[in-house]
This record gives C-alpha cells, structure tokens and sequence, in this order.
C-alpha cells in the first residue's frame, strides 16, 4: 500500500510520484501505475481532460491544506445572447459523458472540484464507491451520478456524502437541447439509476436548473437523508420505478423572490418530494412501492409533497408511508399534499403525525387528489382538508 502524490502543474509522469515533491502529472498516468490499495494525494492544480478511475480497491484524494480541480472549460463567462454554445467544443466533449469516470469498485473520491462541465461531473458505475466532500458547479447535465446497467448488473453500495452539487443543468440555455420529438429536455444536480444500497447524506444540492436529485429506474433500498435542496428548478426530491425508497430528514425549500428561466414557466419548484413512475409501460419498470417519505421539511414548494399517477404516470404508493413531516405552504405554493392515481391503481399507505400549514395562502386547499385505500390520522392541519384527506386524531 503506496501512497503517491499527483500534481498537473508542477508534477511529471517521469518523477516517482511517491513524495509531495516529487509528484506525478495526470490522472490517467497515476491509474495506469497504481495498484489495489494505494492512495494518490492530489495537490492544488487544475486537470482540463476527463479521466477515469479503473484501479480498484484505491483512494483519491485533495492532499491536506490542497484544492484540485477538474475543469471543462464550459464555463459561465461563454454566456452570451441568453444562451451557452453546444457542449460538444467542451471536455468531456458529450452531455452524456462525465468529466471523471469510476468503473471500478471500491474507490474513494474525496476533495476534488469539478467545475465547468460541458456533460456530467461525476459518474460512478462500480460497487463501493465513496463520494466524499466533493463539489460540482456550472454543469451542462448531471453533477454526480451513480449509474447501474439494467442489462447487466446494477451498482450497489455507493455513497455520496458531504458533498455540494450547485448550478446544474445548465443545459437550459442551449436551444439545441430540445429533440426530434419537441422535447424539452433536462437532467438532475444528482442522479442514482439501477442501483442498490445507495446512501446519499449530508449533500446540499442547490440551484439546480432541472430536477435536484433522482432516485431514478430500477433503485432498490437508495436512502437519501439529512441533506438540504435549495431553488432546483424542476422537483426538488424525485422518486421513480424504485423499491424501498426512504427520504428522511431532508430540507427543501424555494426562495420566492426566484425569477427567469428558474421561475419553471409557472412560478417555484413543481414540487418539494414527488413520487412517479413517468411512462412506466415503456420503461419495463415495474411501479414503486415501499416509499417511506418522514421527518422531512418543505418549505414554499408548489406541491409540498405529491404522489402523481396523473395523465400518462402509471402512479401508485404501495406500501407506502409519509409521517412526521413540516410542510408549509408559501407564496408560490398551490398545495400542501397532492394524491392521485392512475388507470385503478390504488394506494395502500399511511399519511400520519405530519404537519401542514397554510397561514401564508389561506384561500388554498391544504390537500388535493383523490387518494384511495390511504390511512390518514394523526395530521395537524392549519385549515381543515378535504373529506378524503382527514383522519382520526386530527388537529
């Protein structure tokens, strides 16, 4: 087990790499030489090309007191005429692509800022992978994700914590980003796709010009807690085609005086927490179930929590439970809590010990939707809801 250190501006690939003053060059050079169980300590430098991590079981690492930095290039100061370019003169020269790539597993990432991304920071698809104290910022797409492969295997046991994922999906001012079908297309400041076991804790995504962060297909067990979102433009907190999904102890909130292309065409974030499984007939997905959404705070969303089986989303909350949450409805919210299902699905879950206020919008209903097969009791509720959404022990 070696410890070697890495430097873009003062290192070469031709030193020994194996003290602070003697450090390798590039990332791609340090994976190449290093073997299971080493640390590479980077230092103070900017790296401008994408790499990849595909030594297993090793550590990555800003060395004390040190602050490296992946850069794209695709950066703010390119705004020009209400638009950014086409990412495809920017590393990693793709919106699909990630800036740094982690196929292996049991990596440990920790320090590093990735900034200015024309495509995804961070993209992890081995097992055990930490995400540790990192910083995305300025991304065209995704800030971090973790990514598994329906087809072939999932991603499980991944880790995202203390990090910070600011300005993504900044792909809202490339018109080029609309497809054949007219669609209007975006991404998310975090994105967990067919995984299991993922943990993502004590993260601050914010400012995020599409959704905050996905629990995306084919999850099961992915646990999201003690983090706070701040002004993401589309839902804040998405859960979709997942099993035993938990949200706990999360803050979600929408700052009113919020205006532009972040006011989402009709004034604040959709919602704070959104369960639904969009076009899950064409997915392959089977519908979620096993959500347990509690002890979270929503604060001036449109929707403070909304289970939406809608139109086209094959929605339902099975074996679902929402308790012990604060949602207050503020200026730019239309309602506290919004039920519905599609196509006879019905919901068999639990609304219990949650709080709702309205005083900010008191000629709003509280609750809307048409839940079914819903135990609710015990709520608080700063007006009285909808026959459909009250319950015994009500206050």
């Amino acid at each position: 087990m070696t410890t070697y250190y890495l430097n873009n501006s003062t290192g070469s690939d031709g030193n020994s790499g194996t003290s602070s003053g003697t450090p390798w060059k590039t990332m791609g050079y340090a994976d190449a030489h290093i073997a299971p169980g080493d640390t590479v300590l980077m230092q103070t430098a900017t790296w401008r090309v994408p790499a990849q991590i595909t030594t297993a079981n090793t550590v990555w690492k800003a060395q004390t007191g040190h602050t490296p930095v992946l850069d794209g290039g695709y950066h703010a100061g390119l705004f020009a005429d209400g638009r950014m370019p086409s990412p495809n003169n920017y590393q990693p020269g793709s919106r699909y692509a990630g800036m740094l790539n982690i196929p292996a597993d049991n990596v440990t990432l920790e320090g590093l800022i990735v900034q200015n991304i024309a495509g995804k920071g961070v993209l992890v698809q081995g097992d055990y992978v930490t995400v540790r104290n990192c910083a995305t910022y300025h991304t065209y797409s995704t800030g971090i994700g973790f990514h598994g492969d329906s087809a072939n295997k999932k991603s499980r046991n991944g880790l995202i914590e203390d990090c910070r994922v600011t300005l993504g999906c900044i792909l809202i001012f490339d018109p080029d980003r609309v497809n054949a079908n007219g669609n209007d297309n975006t991404d998310q400041g975090v994105r967990v796709d067919d995984c299991i076991d993922t943990v993502v804790r004590r993260t601050i995504v914010g400012y995020i010009y599409g959704e905050g962060l996905d629990v995306g297909k084919g999850n099961v067990r992915a646990i999201v807690e003690d983090c706070t979102f701040i002004n993401c433009r589309h839902v804040m907190l998405y859960g979709m085609w997942s099993t035993d999904t938990i949200f706990r102890r999360n803050l979600l909130a929408w700052a009113s005086n919020i205006t532009g292309e972040f006011q989402a065409g009709d004034g604040g974030s959709h919602a704070g927490i959104m369960i639904r499984d969009e076009n899950t007939k064409k997915t392959g997905y089977t519908v979620q179930n096993g959500v347990q959404i509690y002890n979270n705070i929503v604060i001036n969303m449109k929707a403070g929590i909304k289970i939406d089986g809608s139109g086209k989303h094959d929605t339902a909350l099975r074996r679902g439970y929402i308790g012990y949450n604060t949602v207050v409805v503020g200026p730019q919210s239309a309602t506290a809590i919004n039920i519905s299902q599609n196509e006879g699905r019905v919901h068999e879950a639990i609304v219990e010990n949650n709080i709702f206020e309205g005083s900010a919008q008191p000629s709003k209903t509280l609750a809307q939707g048409s839940p079914t097969r819903v135990l609710f009791r015990n709520n608080l509720w700063s007006k009285a809801p909808p026959a459909a959404f009250s319950g015994t022990g009500d206050i």
